[in-house]
Parts: structure tokens; sequence; C-alpha cells
């Protein structure tokens, strides 16, 4: 039995009494039996689209999705999206059908939707509707197309990673002959937005098993990502190349599910290939090759610079003296800092323990000094300086540039130990700064 919330009953029993069929379907169905809460819950009526907004007048409604005879309709805070049952025409752009034919029939519904973990539907009265095996495979853990897995993914593309995308969250292996669909159109995804392919390859980047999908189906990947070729295929180094894609696969299972950390993982071997380059400019170009892949696969620019960032100080030497650590912080912040460190620590437990057990030391070493600065309040940014912008104007000093390099140079003070982080002795020295013919001297 599902536990269907009120308000989604609620909208069932509003099709019923205007003498529609209505079911919750696909993913809501799937994350239920597999004892998740969904995040989405789906109805598929008998309803058309007008009979829908006709049964909800006076609710507020989304018409975006008409055309495919979707309507989306906002009960008690909550978004439900309501579609007619319906049969969908060939898809020229291996994406959206060009015609769809409203329908009666739920399984002709449930007929043309992607794997039959998807196409299961679900009535609080007469119970699962399950037409083509998706429990089953729910059980065997496995990701299997509605009939042939071909026309799925002529009829939409994205399906394709879809199927990665599954597999890689729910731990799932993908049965033989949608795997063979996979492989044999691969090619097809150019005809996708990148957009939509960034979203996809992201959630399986992100999954619990989201090594499998890069390792078995690398090829694909490589259609996303050429610039990923010297990593991932073979060469005239052969085992050296396959050796490292082994690493990049390993660093990227021991790191936490963070888009930012996993991208620069699976990147940062671009600049290893580099050999002939000291490591400072080899790592720069690595950055640098990353940031336009990712630019060209409409990856938002946050992320990539944020990418970008961790690629290009892969190798920059850290030091686990806080007055070094207290820099690092100034200079990335944070959230970017400890980013760094996770990003070394998952390429060094990827490594042979002898090899990295050095390094995992002084990495160690640092982690313990971080957390001693962060848990003393040290100071080490603007925010924790004890004087601000208002107290240097107060001095004298006008409002502008000045200010903010006054402050900086403060805490860069503080930082390097030369004054301590005391009001009244940052104020002396900020009107020292700010009159250099004034006598020098800490107060």
């Amino acid at each position: 039995m599902i536990n269907i919330p009120l308000f989604v009953k609620k909208v069932i029993q509003t099709l019923e009494r205007n003498g529609f069929e209505a079911y919750i379907v696909g993913g809501c169905v799937r994350d239920s039996l597999l004892g998740s809460v969904p995040n989405d819950w789906d109805i598929c009526t008998s309803a058309r689209p007008e009979e829908i907004l006709s049964c909800f007048t006076g609710f507020r409604v989304i018409e975006t999705g008409r055309r495919y005879g979707t309507i989306a309709v906002l009960v008690e805070n909550h978004v439900v999206e309501l579609t007619t049952f319906r049969v969908d025409g060939v898809s020229s752009d291996h994406r959206r059908p060009n015609t769809v034919a409203f329908s009666e029939s739920l399984l002709e519904d449930l007929r043309r939707r992607d794997f039959t973990i998807n196409a299961m539907a679900y009535h609080p009265k007469t119970g699962l509707i399950d037409l083509f095996g998706g429990q089953s495979d729910l059980s065997q853990k496995i990701i299997r197309s509605v009939g042939d897995p071909r026309e799925r993914f002529e009829e939409d593309a994205l399906r394709i990673l879809r199927a990665l995308r599954f597999a890689s969250i729910l731990g799932f292996a993908i049965e033989k002959n949608t795997a063979d669909a996979i492989f044999a159109q691969r090619d097809l995804l150019k005809h996708i937005a990148k957009e939509r392919i960034t979203k996809e390859f992201s959630g399986i980047l992100l999954g619990k098993d989201a090594v499998m999908a890069l390792d078995a189906y690398s090829s694909v990947i490589l259609g996303i990502f050429p610039e990923l070729s010297p990593i991932i295929e073979p060469s005239e180094a052969g085992w050296a190349k396959i050796s490292y894609w082994q690493h990049t696969l390993r660093s990227i299972s021991l790191a936490p599910e963070d888009l930012v950390l996993r991208l620069a993982l699976l990147f940062h071997g671009l600049a290893k290939q580099e050999e002939n380059h000291h490591f400072c400019e080899r790592d720069q170009n690595g950055a640098e090759r990353t940031g336009q892949a990712m630019k060209r696969m409409k990856y938002d620019k946050a992320t990539i610079l944020a990418v970008s960032r961790l690629i290009a100080e892969q190798d920059t030497p850290l030091s686990p003296g806080e007055m070094e650590v207290k820099r690092h912080l100034k200079q990335a912040g944070e959230d970017t800092f400890r980013r760094i460190l996770l990003f070394r620590r998952a390429q060094f437990m990827s490594l042979d323990r002898a090899e990295a057990e050095e390094s995992l030391q002084s990495l160690q070493k640092i982690e313990r000094t971080l957390q001693k600065v962060t848990e003393e309040n040290q100071c080490w940014s603007l925010s924790q300086l004890r004087l601000d912008g208002q107290d240097v104007i107060a001095l004298g000093v006008e409002e502008g540039p000045t200010v903010g390099k006054l402050l900086r140079q403060l805490l860069s003070m503080v930082i390097e130990g030369e004054i301590p982080n005391d009001k009244e002795v940052l104020l002396h020295n900020a009107s020292r700064l700010s009159c250099p013919e004034q006598p020098t001297g800490e107060k």
C-alpha cells in the first residue's frame, strides 16, 4: 500500500466526482515502492486538458504543457501535474513527439513510458497497476525499457542518459537489450539540448553507483565530453591510461556527493597529461581545457569557475601552520578551502596506500589546524575583524575604495600576527595607515 498525501487524494477524488479515471503514476509510484518519499506527485487521467481545467475552476493552474496534455494544479501549496492518457506520435527531433493523441486507455498511456519501473500506476482503492513487470524489475534492481528500447530511444534520446542516471542513483543494472540499444544509439544525443544533457549527466555523477555508470558506459560519456579521451581511451601508453582512468573513478567514488568536487575529479587528469610542463602551468592549462568543455556543455558560470579553480590549484603547496591556513582561508573562503582539502583527500586515497601515506598525514595536519582555527574563531576574514567600514570612516577616511583597502591591510596584519584582532589596536593602526606622516608604532 502506498501512502498518498491528502492533497493528492483530493485531486483524484475531484476528478472521479466528475466522472473521470485518475491514478498516481511514474516516479512517485516507483519511489514509494522503494520506500522513499516522492518529491513530486504526478497523476494520469482520462480527463482531457479542457476537462481538467473545468474540474479545477478556482484553483491556480499552469497550462505550459497543455499541448502534451499536462496541466499543473496548485493544491494546498503543492504543485500536482495532471496528464491526460495519451499516445505519442513520431518524434522527428528525438526529444518530443510531433503529435500526441489523447486516449481513454491507461494501458496505452503506460505503454509510451520509458522504463518499466516508471510505467506503473496506483489507485488508493484498486491498488498497483503493473502491466510491464516494473515491480519485479524493482525487486531485481533492473532498468529495462518498456517494449523495444530502440524505439524508446528514437522517441526521446535523452532516455539514454536517464537510464544511466537511474542506474547510478538507484544502484541498478541496465538490462542487456536496453544496454545494447544505448551503445548502438548513443549518437542520437547530438539532437538533445546541451542543458538537458548537462542536467542528466550531473545526476549520473552524483549517484551512489556513479563509477559503474561512468566506467561501463564510458563511450557514451565520451560522446558528451570528447575532451576526456586521453584519460579514458588506451593509447600507445595504454597501461598508464587505463590505470589513470581507474584512479579517476576511484577518486570520484571516495568523494562526497558534491557536483563541483566530482566534476573536478573527473577532469583533473587533463592537466596530468601535459608531462613536459611545470605543474603550475600544467594545472592552469588543465583548468582552462575543463572550463572550455563545461562552457560548451552549458554549465553555469559559478560551477565552471569553482571546478576550474580546484584543478588549477590541485598541486599548489599547502602547509599545516595556522598562519598559512588562515592565508588560504582568506584567499579562497572556508567552503572552497574545505573543498580543496576534500579534493586532495579523494585523490590521495585513490592511490596505493604506501605511496599516499605521507601526503595523507600532511593533509590530516592541515585539517586539524583548520578545525582549531574555526573552533577558536581566529580571524581570517573581514567579517571577523573587530573593526568595520563605519569605524574607519569615523577616523576621517573618505568613504569609498580607500576604506576597503585599509580594512584588507589590517586583516593581513592580523593574519600575519603583526597585531592582535583588538578594536583599539586596529583603530590606532587604521589611523596610522591612513595618515602615514604621523608617528608610527602599535598602540
